[in-house]
């Protein structure tokens, strides 16, 4: 089975050069190696230029859905793999994933644990209990979706249903293509396996934990369906208000009170934010139908 690599890159240099490293360490070696880079403005793509991987450089930044496809139709191997570009591998990770798929032929994808390095500030804590990116510490067969930083799946099945969804540029591209997959092919199976695991170097503010937090909770569903109307904003706000109530409480309970305000602060400004950008939604959709009510002169 010929296993391909990719990691979609942006703006990455103090990372991507411990990422690949990672990948050369692999106790079961990938056959090749592909780096996306996608409209990087710093020195990424050059340090990733240096490695014995395969550079494919996009002109401007498209999303991370669309650095997935590329970096899935430039793939020549079985199966590819995924890891992100803050993350390295541990050294077994590439030969466990395989194997799982070698020895279960109706699966189509399989994931390990994302396991965080940082806890030296608030933020990165309040990540790492509210926003894991994984299934915990026991297998799963067929979970709702795999977390896009730690995969790998057979090439056909994904290349048949036309890749990720491009429309997704910032997160959730990974749980709609594990859904499409199941939908086309109700057989197709997935698996989680805490014992194959990348660890994520990322480290957050405050602010870019709020933030992040919302993208979360909201992109996804506003591309489906766009805040546009008040009842869309009342049950967007609603969800989005239980899981950060469900949040504080866990943060109360465990007498977290540091995470607690981080939670309290999600609160209030997901709220803020959601009124932002339903306006935002309602004034465009306005100077559309008033640019199409203004109908060109009749010519003399």
């Amino acid at each position: 089975m010929k296993i391909s690599v990719y990691v979609p890159c942006f703006n990455r240099e103090r990372h991507i050069a411990i990422c690949l490293a990672s990948l050369m360490a692999q106790t079961r070696r990938p056959d090749e190696i592909i780096v996306v880079d996608d409209g990087s403005t710093d020195k990424s793509a050059d340090i990733a230029s240096k490695f014995q991987v395969r550079v494919i450089r996009h002109g401007e930044n498209r999303g991370l859905a669309t650095a997935r496809n590329t970096g899935f139709n430039a793939a020549e191997g079985d199966v590819v793999a995924a890891i992100d570009d803050d993350c390295f591998a541990m050294p077994n990770w590439l030969d466990g994933l395989a194997r799982l798929l070698e020895k279960n032929p109706t699966i189509v994808g399989v994931a390990g644990q994302l396991a965080e390095v940082n806890y030296r500030n608030l933020a990165d804590r309040w990540r790492c209990h509210h926003m894991a990116q994984n299934h915990g510490s026991k297998i799963a067969v067929n979970p709702r979706f795999l977390h896009g930083a730690n995969t790998m799946f057979r090439r056909a099945p994904v290349l048949a249903i036309g890749g990720y969804n491009t429309a997704l540029r910032t997160n959730g591209e990974d749980f709609d293509l594990c859904a499409r997959l199941q939908r086309a092919n109700p057989k197709h199976g997935l698996i989680y396996h805490p014992q194959f695991i990348v660890m994520h170097l990322r480290e957050d503010t405050v602010a870019s934990v709020v933030r992040t937090r919302f993208c979360y909770l909201h992109y996804p569903w506003s591309v489906y369906k766009p805040c546009n109307t008040l009842r869309r904003a009342g049950r967007r706000l609603g969800h989005m208000t239980k899981s950060n109530w469900t949040g504080l409480l866990w943060d109360l309970r465990n007498r977290k009170f540091g995470l607690a305000l981080i939670s309290m602060l999600c609160l209030v400004r997901h709220t803020g934010m959601l009124v932002a950008d339903y306006l935002r939604n309602v004034l465009a959709e306005r100077r559309k139908r008033s640019e199409a009510d203004v109908k060109p002169s009749d010519p003399a």
